[in-house]
C-alpha cells in the first residue's frame, strides 16, 4: 500500500458538492485528479461504509479504468 499525505494534494478547485461532502480539483504526484473529501466527524455514519463498498467496486473494474470510467488514484482516511 502505497503512503501518501495531505500535503501531497495541491488544491486547484471545488469540483462539486454532494450530500455527504465536496469533490475537490487537485494535482497530486503531478497528475489532475478528482479527490472526494468527507469530514467523517460530521457526516452520517452509513458515508464510511458507502465510500468504502465505493472502493471495492473501483478494485473490481481495474480493467476498464481510465477507459470508461475514472481511474482509482488512491484512497485513504484522515481526520482527527
Amino acid at each position: 500500500q502505497q503512503k501518501f499525505s495531505f500535503t501531497d494534494f495541491k488544491f486547484k478547485g471545488i469540483l462539486g458538492e454532494g450530500r455527504s461532502g465536496k469533490t475537490l480539483l487537485c494535482e497530486f504526484r503531478g497528475e489532475t485528479i478528482a479527490l472526494k473529501s468527507v469530514d467523517l466527524s460530521k457526516a452520517p455514519s452509513y458515508v464510511l461504509e458507502e465510500m468504502q463498498k465505493e472502493v471495492e467496486i473501483y478494485k473490481d473494474l481495474a480493467d476498464i479504468q481510465g477507459k470508461y470510467i475514472p481511474k482509482l488514484v488512491c484512497y485513504g482516511y484522515y481526520g482527527g
